[in-house]
């Protein structure tokens, strides 16, 4: 029992756990408002949303990569979901709707032309074009029928529903899109999630002409602000999620496979493990859980704004490598991300709490201060080891 306990102690979510109940007590002691029950709804509700996009980040670290455009992800899908929701859409989206109409006809022409039964073809050309255009065919068509929805008749929890699938949906795209750049052109990781952190962040700012779009929807204000048990939804929703990827990393093949590719991606290619296909399956994990928190984060703005998300995906890769996570991949843990989160919150709450007036003026140099410090103290930490 004492061996169990000892070993549970030396694990690396148990030393994030202590630093930040350390954090969390010596803030209260330099403010009284600190455990006040708004403060900590209020901070309960930040941690949820930042650990859904750092959970994303983790699955891509792990596998030796990077997702730099969750920031902008944030904006584009907020900024979408608000135009399908908002009475009064902007012309730039109806403009969007155009665009998407002609492209829905020669989507669905490759999917049909392509749609030979799978056990047929034999050339891999083939099968990958089977692959793709189906996949872009059923998430365009999906995209083109909730734009279609017209404006105005939004609010019922069934359009709420149709709407959050299809940005999923979108966001599993655009997933796809990363991992197969990443995996079959063998681009970087960084310079391919860069390129849609541009693009994602201009097509928001195209589409509203850089002005936010009220959200006037009963069940988006709810998952963004309301609460579930008496604890915020984002919160909620982060735990569930949290211990789900834990058991998926931890007990199924899948999680084995993303820590072998991370760790040593040329053994596990020998070993006889589909390389590009688990890497591609954790981009768009990345990506769904990214659309996920843009969701959350529209929803409780009450608005999709162009502006939103600057420097989140920071925030993220900072929440990952504090619970543990190495840039270098093969090592990183959900329950570590989700108390990486806390601390990193903690330690922006309390600069709010106490220094008040340009306290948003600091958050940059603080998170770097941490990255850096995690960074170094997981590199020292695996030269010891």
């Amino acid at each position: 029992m004492w061996a169990v306990a000892k070993k549970i102690l030396r694990s690396r979510e148990a030393s994030t756990f202590i630093v930040l109940a350390v954090l969390a007590v010596g803030i209260s002691l330099a403010t009284d408002v600190f455990f006040s029950v708004y403060n900590l709804r209020n901070l309960s509700r930040q941690i949820g949303l930042l650990t859904i996009m750092g959970l994303g980040e983790t699955i891509v670290i792990i596998t030796g990569g990077i997702d730099l455009s969750m920031g902008s992800l944030v904006a584009f899908i907020g900024v979408l979901a608000s135009c399908i929701l908002s009475p009064a859409s902007p012309q730039q989206f109806i403009r969007f709707q155009q665009i998407l109409s002609a492209l829905v006809m020669p989507c669905v022409g490759i999917w049909i032309c392509t749609a030979i039964p799978y056990a047929l073809i034999r050339h891999k050309w083939l099968r990958r074009l089977f692959f793709c255009s189906t996949t872009i065919a059923v998430a365009v068509v999906f995209l083109y029928g909730i734009v279609s929805i017209a404006p105005g008749e939004q609010g019922g929890t069934a359009n709420s529903f149709l709407v959050i699938f299809g940005m999923l949906s979108f966001c599993a795209l655009i997933g796809v899109y990363h991992g197969l750049l990443v995996t079959y052109l063998n681009l970087p990781p960084f310079v391919v999630t860069l390129g849609s952190m541009c693009i994602l962040r201009g097509c928001a700012l195209l589409l509203t002409q850089s002005l936010p779009v009220m959200i006037e929807d009963s069940f988006f204000e709810y998952i963004g602000n309301g609460n579930l048990f008496t604890m915020p939804v984002p919160f909620v929703l982060s735990v569930i999620l949290t211990l789900g990827m834990a058991v998926t990393l931890t007990t199924t093949s899948f999680g084995r496979r993303i820590f072998a590719v991370g760790g040593n991606e040329t053994a596990t290619y020998y070993s006889g493990i589909h390389v590009k296909r688990v890497k591609i399956g954790a981009y768009v994990l990345c990506a769904v859980l990214g659309g996920i928190a843009a969701l959350l984060y529209a929803g409780y703005d009450r608005q999709g704004n162009p502006s939103s998300g600057a420097f989140y995906e920071l925030n993220a890769i900072a929440a990952a490598v504090v619970g543990g996570a190495s840039l270098m991949g093969g090592e990183g843990s959900m329950i570590g991300t989700f108390f990486g989160s806390g601390i990193l919150q903690v330690i922006l709450n309390g600069i709010n709490l106490i220094i008040r007036q340009g306290s948003s003026l600091w958050e940059g140099v603080i998170v770097g201060l941490v990255v850096v410090a995690a960074v170094t103290f997981n590199t020292l930490r695996a030269r010891r080891g």
